[in-house]
């Protein structure tokens, strides 16, 4: 029997946590500068083994998605949609390039319109020599949620067409470059 069997099968994942903690203590001494990724990594790991969890990748061009449950993957898939259609879609509705769209989106964007305050002004910048111009923030986020929306929407279909079950107690982790954006995690919920 293996290791991970004989805890599984005695409920004893603590041990396994203790164990994975002493190799992270022994590996960020061994290179300080990785703490944030393996915080991250520790982070993830320990709901994988404990709870039912749906780990969300929001990446360049598509988004994945696994679910987990008990420890053990039930579901994977995604949506070729990622941070790259948003910023298409910036780049489209404000005539910028993709370039100029990308920074705007890291920079202001956020996917959740009620988060933001309807004072709040952005500075697009213009491409050749033009003066840069005033936009309201909120309409940047009226561009950026609908596509927000989408994909997780897609995602929630995928997950009931699979007739994927469960109570996902351990929530939702979401990782990648898009959720690095502004009222995500509000949006996701």
């Amino acid at each position: 029997m293996s290791l991970w069997k004989y805890l599984k099968e005695r409920k004893l994942y603590f041990i396994l946590v203790i164990f994975i903690l002493l190799i992270v203590d022994i590996t960020l001494f061994l290179d300080p500068n990785l703490s944030e990724s393996i915080d991250t990594l520790i982070y993830i790991n320990i709901l994988i083994i404990l709870a039912t969890i749906i780990v969300i990748n929001i990446g360049y061009g598509t988004t994945n998605m696994i679910a987990y449950s008990g420890g053990s993957p039930i579901y994977a898939g995604g949506v070729a949609f990622g941070g790259d259609s948003i910023t298409s879609d910036l780049s489209y509705i404000l005539n910028k390039p993709k370039q100029v769209a990308e920074q705007i989106k890291c920079q202001s964007g956020s996917c959740y319109v009620p988060s933001v305050n309807p004072d709040d002004m952005i500075i697009i910048p213009q491409v050749g020599g033009l003066p840069s111009i005033k936009m309201p923030k909120r309409a940047l986020a009226e561009i950026i949620e609908p596509r927000m929306a989408e994909i997780f929407t897609l995602l929630s279909m995928e997950l009931e067409k699979c007739e994927t079950k469960g109570n996902f107690g351990g929530g939702i982790v979401l990782v990648g470059g898009g959720s690095l954006l502004s009222g995500v995690t509000d949006l996701a919920s």
